[in-house]
């Protein structure tokens, strides 16, 4: 056995389809969501999914961010409907908390000035009571290196629908604007186990003979698989 490892490129995207309403409790209270059961599962290198594609569904996101320096982050979300980001402070789940959601709706990739997305921090007098604008996280201190749980969940109704999350990086000189790309695999990851990747060599080289101060050439031939399909095989004598 080898143990669990975060393995980056990719998060996790969850979809349960028949559930009504557009709101985030309809999603977390159905039966299918209890029993971690979804419609649709699949690994994407793009924290974003659908834009378009059905209605009456949710979506439930789950992974690491993997920030490459020390610093502040601000990370964004944009919905239609309801979506709620959470981050721990550490790979622990357990100590995730709710930073940023869309209370309301927005287009695809919409991250500044939509709906519900004040220019002003005022308090919201409904639950979760956090401050707008709520698309958007307060500025999180990270360390470079370092892998942090992330949960995403999205419930989409009826009419248009999509969810993505970027955010705003020490990296970056300006925030995201409307249009702009979500997070990519490199700063995703999720929780694998090494033991479901298998290398299948097909050919290989025989013994062989040279001079001294010669360099042998060996070949082989090899397919993998692992936990997220067909693999690159990279291997080394």
């Amino acid at each position: 056995f080898t143990s669990w490892k975060i393995a980056s490129g990719f998060i996790e995207r969850q979809q349960y389809n028949g559930i009504n309403n557009g709101d985030i409790p309809s999603l977390t209270n159905a039966t299918a969501f209890i029993n971690k059961t979804p419609s649709v599962r699949y690994f994407t290198n793009f924290f974003e999914g659908g834009n378009g594609i059905a209605d009456n569904y949710g979506t439930f996101f789950k992974g690491y961010v993997l920030p490459p320096v020390d610093g502040d982050y601000t990370f964004f979300i944009s919905s239609d409907d309801n979506s709620q980001l959470f981050l721990s402070t550490d790979s622990n789940p357990a100590n995730k908390t709710l930073i940023a959601l869309e209370p309301t709706w927005n287009n695809g990739r919409q991250w500044q000035n939509g709906n519900g997305q004040d220019a002003t921090r005022v308090v919201y007098t409904f639950s979760p009571f956090i401050v707008p604008p709520v698309n958007r996280s307060l500025p999180v201190t990270l360390v470079g290196g370092q892998a942090y749980y992330v949960e995403y969940l999205h419930k989409e109704g009826g009419g248009g629908d999509n969810e993505a999350v970027t955010w705003y990086t020490p990296l970056d000189t300006a925030e995201p604007v409307n249009g702009s790309l979500p997070m990519t695999n490199q700063y995703l990851g999720v929780y694998v186990n090494p033991d479901d990747s298998i290398i299948t060599i097909s050919a290989q080289s025989g013994n062989t003979n040279v001079f001294e101060g010669r360099r042998p050439i060996f070949g082989v031939t090899a397919t993998g698989q692992s936990f997220f399909g067909a693999a690159t095989v990279f291997y080394q004598w």
